[in-house]
C-alpha cells in the first residue's frame, strides 16, 4: 500500500505538468481505433453493412504524443440504409476505422 501511494505521489506533478501545457483554446480527443488487415476491414464494410466508398483522400492521423501518421482516408456508404463509416488506410496494409455513422445524406447547402 505505502509503494502504491509513493509511485501515484511521484506521477501526479508529472501529470499535471503535462495537462498544463496544453492549448486550453483548443480540444483533444484521445481515441481507440479499430484495426485490422485491410482485406477483412473492406470485406466487412461491404457484405456485413453493403457500404461502398464514396470518396478517399489522403490525411494525416496523429497519435496521443502527436506523432503523425499518413494514410489514405476513404468515407464508405450505404445510401439505402444511411450507415457510413470512415476509415484510415495505412502503407503496412491495415486500416483503422476512425468513426461510423448513421443518417448519411447528400449535404444539400
Amino acid at each position: 500500500m505505502k509503494f502504491l501511494l509513493i509511485s501515484l505521489l511521484a506521477f501526479f506533478p508529472t501529470i499535471s505538468y503535462a495537462q498544463s501545457t496544453e492549448d486550453p483554446s483548443k480540444k483533444y480527443f484521445y481515441t481507440r481505433q479499430e484495426c485490422e488487415p485491410a482485406p477483412m476491414v473492406l470485406s466487412r464494410l461491404k457484405h456485413n453493412w453493403g457500404e461502398e466508398p464514396l470518396w478517399s483522400g489522403m490525411g494525416l492521423t496523429f497519435g496521443n504524443n502527436g506523432q503523425p501518421f499518413t494514410g489514405s482516408s476513404m468515407f464508405f456508404v450505404n445510401q439505402d440504409t444511411g450507415s457510413w463509416t470512415l476509415a484510415t488506410l495505412y502503407a503496412d496494409g491495415h486500416a483503422c476505422i476512425t468513426a461510423v455513422g448513421t443518417a448519411f445524406e447528400p449535404y444539400g447547402g
